[in-house]
């Protein structure tokens, strides 16, 4: 018997090494493909799936793990109401993917200090890489 709580950790961490990307096959990420050594093979867990199956097991896969908003319809502003209601007519899609563009709409990336800092530190990561291109040095570490 698997440890819920923990599989659940493990997707998360997956899903967020991945850029929040999530798939229908963990294994081969929905290429089919996997190398085994030197040779690409086909994914031994998937490779049977017809197109139908894989979107359905995608569909379950952002079910259990998609992030859901902060924002509840109710704590929605007048004009962040109106946007949404816009939204949502004009797309056709689930109220949790236009709450979740709402949302997005009103982040500002400035006022997050954990994405300042990350940003920051990609940004002289690579200045000092280009800096060295111009050098002729190679600066990366292998």
């Amino acid at each position: 018997m698997s440890d819920a709580p923990a599989d659940r950790q493990r997707a998360l961490a997956r899903i967020k090494a991945d850029g929040g990307v999530i798939y229908g096959c963990s294994r081969c990420r929905d290429i089919g493909w996997v190398l085994d050594g030197r040779n690409e093979v086909k994914c031994s867990r998937c490779e049977s799936w017809s197109h139908d199956h894989r979107a359905e097991v995608r569909r379950e896969n952002y079910r259990r793990f998609a992030f859901l908003p902060d924002l509840d319809e109710r704590d929605l502003t007048p004009a962040q109401r109106e946007r949404f209601a816009h939204y949502l007519h004009a797309s056709g899609l689930s109220a949790l993917t236009v709450l979740g563009w709402v949302e997005g709409d009103d982040y500002d990336p400035r006022k997050d200090p954990e994405f300042t800092k990350r940003a920051e530190k990609e940004r002289l990561k690579r200045e000092f890489l280009e800096g060295a291109a111009l050098d002729g040095m190679d600066r990366r570490v292998a």
